[in-house]
């Protein structure tokens, strides 16, 4: 479901949306991109994740296991930690903060909305 963020959304956004996408199911890097591109960040991709993966590492909010399936290589699964888990809750906070601020601005220029 491509719900056409641009690209400064998707910037935005993406580091809380990991974080909640792996609080709800850890996963390795390619079912993560799968996911987001699903939830409306079409823009991701490996160059732009796999960093923000490694920060949100040394930072602690998530960390990874070595899952082997079948021959080749493992593969990295990502999880939060309970770090991450306060983290997401302080985003969500700040969050909620900015979309009321911005709903109270917007509900005074009801004409600058698409369609009206």
């Amino acid at each position: 479901m491509d719900i056409g963020w641009s690209s400064d959304w998707s910037r935005v956004t993406l580091p809380l949306t990991v974080l909640l996408l792996l609080g709800s199911e850890p996963d390795h890097g390619y079912r993560l991109l799968e996911r987001l591109t699903e939830s409306g960040h079409a823009e991701a991709t490996g160059s732009t994740v796999y960093p923000l993966l490694a920060r949100l590492e040394d930072r602690g909010w998530v960390r990874h296991d070595w899952q082997h399936v079948g021959p080749g290589p493992g593969r990295k699964v990502f999880s939060v930690t309970s770090q991450g888990r306060e983290r997401v809750a302080v985003l969500l906070d700040e969050w909620a903060r900015v979309r009321t601020t911005l709903d109270a601005i917007a509900s005074g220029h009801d004409g600058m909305r698409s369609g009206t």
